[in-house]
């Protein structure tokens, strides 16, 4: 594939040989997602952002994507809110809702990490609307679950929430992720959801954790 980029076409070997190689690595940096191997999937990601065409934004923009889940990963928070930020500004430009549903996510992900809920909570409501206007179940019911996580955060916290969420205000589902585990950094703040690549547009958050519920009533901590 390498050569083929440098090169051209060369003779004897597939002129689509870039795009299978392109796509087995994005397969496999799912795959390594999903298992929480961080350091693969990162690594990954770079290897098709060294070999896709920039123009590409099939590959790009969730290679983009799946770094800026490995940067979140390992806390290096900045780094992985410009990768999201990057694709969210030229979805929008491209009128990508799909993608600008799944940059939203990532980025809800990420801010509630840096504890910015009040960010956090703005894009889950972006993309909860957003996935909502374009059928995508699965999607929504991710925002609705990080939106959910991010009311527990205002609340344990004693802030205000800052949005009014119908969905919310009685009881919120919160199937997988965090919520379901229970699971805590070293300070003991629940950690978000982790976002892992899959779905049609080959970026989506996780299924890990998935079926369990956890029902977070209104005003309890």
């Amino acid at each position: 594939a390498e050569f083929v980029a440098d090169l051209g076409a060369v003779p004897g070997v597939p002129a689509d040989v870039r795009d299978r190689a392109l796509d087995a690595l994005l397969c496999s940096a799912r795959r390594a997602q999903a298992v929480e191997h961080h350091d693969r999937a990162g690594r990954l990601c770079e290897r098709v952002l060294q070999l896709a065409d920039p123009g590409d934004t099939s590959r790009v923009w969730p290679a983009r994507l799946g770094r800026a889940t490995v940067r979140d990963a390992f806390r290096e928070l900045d780094l992985a809110r410009d990768d999201a930020l990057i694709v969210l500004e030229a979805a929008r430009s491209a009128d990508d809702t799909g993608t600008v549903s799944d940059a939203l996510l990532v980025l809800g992900m990420i801010e509630s990490d840096a504890r910015d809920y009040e960010a956090a909570e703005r894009y889950y409501g972006e993309a909860l609307t957003t996935a909502r206007s374009l059928g995508r179940d699965s999607s929504a019911a991710e925002a609705l679950r990080g939106l959910g996580m991010t009311r527990l955060e205002f609340q344990e916290e004693g802030l205000p929430a800052g949005l009014d969420f119908p969905d919310l205000d009685s009881q919120v589902l919160l199937s997988g992720g965090i919520g379901a585990q229970g699971q805590r950094d070293e300070d003991g703040v629940p950690l978000a959801p982790r976002a892992t690549f899959g779905g049609a547009r080959g970026f989506g958050v996780g299924d890990v954790g998935r079926g369990r519920e956890v029902r977070l009533a209104e005003g309890n901590d």
